[in-house]
């Protein structure tokens, strides 16, 4: 369990028992896991990839650009195991995937809040 998302469930299981506290809200104490859990399985994973907060392994920019860093590696690597310099054109590619893919990774994992919500 990252920081983020032990953070976002004790928030909502504080929330939880403040509203079941609430004398206007009929619920029992003993409720407040089973409540928690139940809403925390429901609506945790949206919260998470509305942050920007789940695991680096579920984010599918992540896993994309990481993908593109390995094909641009590997291309150029290629390149290099023939026995001659690669040509200027295919060099410049693949730098251009492998940076741009890079770039990408520190972006996402720099990003504090999803495109759009700038507050």
């Amino acid at each position: 369990m990252t920081n983020a998302s032990a953070k976002l469930r004790d928030q909502i299981t504080v929330a939880v028992q403040r509203t079941v506290k609430r004398s206007d809200i009929p619920a029992d104490y003993p409720a407040v896991g089973p409540i928690a859990e139940a809403v925390i399985k429901e609506v945790g994973p949206d919260i998470l990839n509305a942050t920007n907060n789940e695991p680096w392994f579920t984010s599918r920019v992540t896993l994309g650009a990481v993908a593109s860093i390995v094909g641009g590696a590997y291309g150029l690597l290629l390149d290099f195991l023939d026995g001659t310099l690669p040509t200027t054109d295919s060099l410049a590619a693949q730098v251009v995937v492998i940076g741009g893919a890079a770039l990408t990774l520190y972006g996402r994992w720099a990003a504090r809040r999803p495109l759009g919500n700038a507050q």
